[in-house]
C-alpha cells in the first residue's frame, strides 16, 4: 500500500504455490483528486490470514470494499475464487424488531430451510439459549456473535 499504512501477512499454512482465493492486482482508488490506494497487490492463499493496519483515512476500508465487490477500483482488478463471500461489520447491524434466531434466518433465503439450520449457527457461536431474545436484550458481544452466525 503506497502512501499509507502497511499490510502484515501472517504465515501461510496451505499447500501449493499457485492457488489463491483472492488476488488484488495493481489496485488503485481515488476519491476525486484524493488518492487512497495506488498500485496495491495482494495474493491471499487458502488458510492465510492478513491484518490491514494503518492510520485513519489511508484506505483500509476502501480496500476491503473493493475486495468484497462493493466498490469498483479506479485502477487494477480483483480475482475472487471464494465460493461465497461474507462480511461481518464492526456494528452488528441486527434488526431490532427480530429475535436473534430471526436475524440469522433472515439470510437463509430459502423458504424450505428448516429453522433448525439457524439454530445450528447460533449453537456454533454459543448462543442457542438466546435464540428468542431481541438485540436490546443481548450484550454487545452477544450481538456481534449473532451477526457472525448470520454471516
Amino acid at each position: 500500500m503506497q502512501g499509507c499504512g502497511r499490510v502484515k501477512t501472517l504465515p501461510y499454512s496451505g499447500k501449493g504455490s499457485g492457488c489463491f482465493v483472492l488476488k488484488l492486482n495493481n489496485i488503485s482508488h481515488s476519491y476525486g483528486d484524493h488518492s487512497v490506494l495506488r498500485d496495491f497487490d495482494l495474493t491471499l492463499k487458502p488458510g492465510q490470514r492478513i491484518a490491514l493496519m494503518g492510520p485513519s483515512g489511508c484506505g483500509k476500508t476502501t480496500l476491503l470494499r473493493i475486495a468484497l465487490g462493493l466498490l469498483k477500483p479506479t485502477g487494477g482488478g480483483v480475482e475472487n475464487t471464494f465460493s461465497r463471500t461474507a462480511v461481518v461489520f464492526q456494528e452488528p447491524r441486527l434488526l431490532q424488531w427480530r429475535t436473534a434466531l430471526e436475524n440469522v434466518n433472515l439470510v437463509l433465503n430459502d423458504d424450505k430451510t428448516p429453522l433448525s439450520r439457524g439454530e445450528k449457527y447460533l449453537q456454533m457461536v454459543k448462543l442457542s439459549g438466546s435464540a428468542d431474545k431481541y438485540p436490546r436484550e443481548l450484550s454487545g458481544g452477544m450481538q456481534q456473535r449473532v451477526a457472525l452466525a448470520r454471516a
